[in-house]
């Protein structure tokens, strides 16, 4: 099974861009800077952070159109 994921690259003053992100019930707003990756399962985006891992509320192609700079790439992941 493939599983994309984005990986956010090291970037030099960038404005900052946040994004919303779901844990149950409760809903965050993430700054770029706190989010290591999106990592798509399906229909689902996971936003990865150094303390947790967030759904995402929305698609990871949305999620790369609002990010201004290119400041991640798509990865593939290969699971057996």
């Amino acid at each position: 099974m493939r599983l994309p994921i984005l990986l956010l690259q090291p970037r030099q003053q960038a404005p900052v861009e946040r994004l919303w992100a779901g844990h149950g019930e409760e809903y965050f707003l993430l700054d770029a800077d706190e989010i290591l990756a999106f990592q798509a399962d399906g229909e689902l985006v996971w936003i990865v952070t150094a303390k947790q891992r967030l759904l995402a509320t929305q698609t990871l192609r949305v999620i790369e159109e609002r990010l201004k700079e290119p400041q991640f790439q798509r990865v593939i992941a290969m699971r057996s």
